[in-house]
């Protein structure tokens, strides 16, 4: 039992050292870093996008909320007013 745990820690160290060694050759080449645009100019499209989307959302959301809304008061005032015009229709 105890081999086997030593064998676990050791392949994790293998990973971590290798994941290290992986980093270190990343920050040595900066000039690809360099290539990318600014953050602000891919985020500022990418907000656009979602101004667009989200708009069409809200317009399609409130209207079909309302109409619930709508719809169920409704409900709760014939359930409530149900003794009186019942009455009426099936006497």
């Amino acid at each position: 039992m105890r081999e086997k745990l030593e064998d676990q820690a050791e392949n994790l160290r293998n990973q971590v050292r290798n994941v290290e060694g992986n980093r270190n050759e990343t920050t040595n080449n900066t000039e690809s870093t360099l290539d990318l645009p600014p953050r602000s100019e891919v985020h500022h499209v990418n907000k656009e996008a979602k101004k667009t989307t989200k708009k069409w959302k809200k317009q399609i959301q409130y209207p079909l909320v309302r109409l619930f809304l709508f719809l169920f008061l409704l409900l709760v005032i014939f359930v409530f007013t149900y003794p009186v015009w019942s009455e009426r229709l099936f006497s």
